[in-house]
Parts: C-alpha cells; structure tokens; sequence
C-alpha cells in the first residue's frame, strides 16, 4: 500500500493529468490496463496457453482500469476472467443505448458487457486458482482511506493466501 505522501503525490499527477493537461479519465484508465498489460507479457513471455488472469475488480476507478485490461487480455488471446466484488447498476436492455455511464469505469463495465467478456461475482473462482496463475488487484486505489471489509476483505485474504 502507498503511504499518505506517495498517495497525495499520485492524487496531484491524475488531477493534473485531466484537469490541467485534458487528458480524460477514460484515457488514463486505458494507459493504466495497457501497461498492466504489457507487465503480465513479460512476466508469461507472450504465452497466452497455460496460465490464466483473474482480476478482481472493485467498484471505483480502480475497478475500471481492471475492465479495461481485461477487455485488451482477452482480444489479445489470453485466458482471463473479471471478478466482480460489487453489484453492478442494472438497467433495461434499452435503456441501455439511451444512458450514459456517469463515469469512466461504468463506461468499461459496460464495453464489457457489450462484448460478453467473462465476468462473474464469485469470489471462489480464486478456488481454482494454480500457481502459475495470475491475479490482478484493481479494487481500491489511492482513494481508501479504511481497512478493507467485507467481500473486499475476503477477497484479499483469499488472494494472498494463494501458493
């Protein structure tokens, strides 16, 4: 975890980023799974066979930068699976095309569903997990100011309980 600084610090460069310089949150988000991306390239050296990617996704930013690299492993061929830790705002087939997404991860979550990407809200996929499996934390970000609780905590504790 970041401490208050680096925390402050990481604050200031993102309210830099889209007030200051423009860049949308959606942007960084993307930035964000793409580098994510690139980083479990060469830790599995481009083999997409054998391991998989569970990414557990909180409900926040954090959790949209989790959407969107699930979307980019999964078009690049790897056996990955978002796991949501929230429930979702649910809205009628079409009403759906007629509403915006307030934020930048709804915006993800809803590519998501518009692509069928392998999504669930069972944490006890991580029961299945090998060791040479991947996991990927994109629940809370610099905004958590309290110790995890709840489906959060268990979540976390399962992950690191992992071989």
């Amino acid at each position: 975890m970041l401490n208050v600084s680096e925390t402050a610090l990481m604050r200031s460069c993102d309210k830099n980023m889209t007030e200051k310089i423009g860049i949308p949150d959606a942007v960084l988000m993307e930035n964000a799974a793409n580098a994510v991306a690139q980083s479990i390239k060469r830790h599995t050296a481009g083999r997409i066979n054998g391991s998989r990617v569970f990414i557990l996704i909180g409900p926040g930013n954090n959790g949209g930068d989790g959407l969107a690299l699930l979307r980019i492993l999964t078009a690049e061929g790897y056996n990955a699976e978002g796991i949501l830790l929230f429930e979702p705002i649910q809205t009628k087939k079409d009403e759906q095309s007629a509403v915006l997404p307030r934020s930048s991860a709804e915006l993800n979550y809803q590519i998501a569903i518009n692509l069928g990407l392998p999504l669930s809200n069972d944490i006890n996929r991580l029961n299945t997990c090998r060791e040479s499996d991947i996991i990927v934390d994109a629940i809370f970000g610099t905004g958590l100011s309290r110790k995890p609780s709840g489906v959060f905590k268990t979540a976390i504790e399962r992950a690191n309980a992992l071989p």
